[in-house]
């Protein structure tokens, strides 16, 4: 089963992502030395993360029947400390539905994720490139790597899942301990379920690899671009 290697790089991509972002403010803050310059070049770079991030909430308050309200894919100021991209109102609801929709951006992250390098890899096996194999190469780069910083949910949208995940545990536990049982026999459902976290392990791991690398790279650029120009940059700056 794939399911252990596919937690832990998803929670390393969760980990590197947040990094990454720090790690281009950075860069880009200390070429431009000002905060709203840097701001306003990273929102622009994640735009479509944005809008796959937003809409993902939008799509499953629908489908859920929840009411969803204004749509914002910038964010309202690139002046405050914490900046948000962007944002959907929705109406109130109950635990299980609003956790969905909080949730959603990952599971269409993952999916956009595997449909992205589906099309990757097949032009970068047909070796030399030619102009246009290099400019979707990029692309699909650079969608890969948008798309992986933007998918996780905000603590806003997850506030209080912690509490929701331990008493479902418990509930499923205790219907365990009881003899319940949900017979699969006669279907290939943990097959299908395996297959598909297969896909999506290799799929989130490859996009994990290239943020690694373009974290440290981001990171070693600004280091050196520091002690060159005798300054040093902090992400509250």
């Amino acid at each position: 089963m794939y399911i252990i290697s596919f937690i832990l790089i998803l929670f390393g991509l969760f980990l590197i992502a947040r990094r990454l972002v720090e790690a281009t403010y950075l860069f880009l803050f200390l070429i431009f030395r000002s905060r709203t310059a840097a701001m306003t070049i990273i929102t622009i770079l994640m735009f479509p993360g944005t809008v796959i991030h937003e809409l993902s909430h939008l799509f499953t308050a629908t489908v859920l029947g929840v009411h969803a309200g204004r749509l914002e894919l910038a964010p309202e100021s690139i002046r405050e400390e914490r900046v948000t991209m962007g944002s959907v109102s929705i109406g109130h609801t109950d635990p299980l539905r609003r956790y969905l929709i909080g949730l959603a951006p990952i599971s269409t992250g993952i999916i956009v994720l595997s449909a992205l390098s589906t099309l990757f890899w097949p032009i970068v096996s047909q070796y030399p490139y030619d102009q246009t194999a290099i400019l979707l190469i990029m692309l699909l780069s650079y969608l890969m790597i948008v798309v992986s910083v933007t998918m996780f949910s905000s603590p806003e949208d997850v506030k209080g899942l912690h509490w929701f995940l331990i008493a479902f545990a418990i509930v499923a536990l205790t219907l365990y301990i009881l003899g319940l049982r949900l017979d699969i026999s006669g279907f290939q459902l943990p097959d299908i379920i395996n297959n598909m976290l297969k896909t999506f392990t290799y799929s989130v791991g490859l996009v994990f690899l290239a943020d690694c690398l373009l974290y440290v790279l981001t990171s070693l650029i600004t280091t050196f671009a520091e002690r060159m120009l005798g300054v040093k940059i902090t992400k509250h700056s």
